[in-house]
């Protein structure tokens, strides 16, 4: 539902991909097994503001940055990455840009 108007008729819109992190959190504590077993952590789940409307935000992971140095208005740009077990099936990420 549309926050402002409150239509409930949506369509796809193409965005540039560039956005900057609105918020998000350092993940320490592995809690589910699969994580777990990968030694994956510490990672991030950050929300993402796309530059083309404020108020439209990803939920998503940024790569190839160390926990640390993550932080808020941080400029990013989308790439993609295959699913382990669908290959055909893309999720959209994010990545530090200049």
């Amino acid at each position: 539902m549309c926050p402002s108007c409150h239509s409930l008729e949506y369509k796809w819109s193409k965005v540039s991909g560039r956005g900057v992190v609105y918020s998000f959190v350092v993940v320490r504590n592995p809690v589910h097994p699969a994580i777990r077993a990968r030694e994956q952590v510490p990672y991030n789940i950050s929300l993402i503001e796309l530059e083309e409307q404020e108020g439209l935000r990803v939920c998503s992971n940024v790569l190839n940055i160390a926990p640390e140095d993550i932080y808020v208005d941080m400029p990013v740009q989308v790439t993609f990455m295959p699913t382990v077990d669908e290959p055909n099936v893309v999720l959209p990420l994010f990545v530090p840009s200049d």
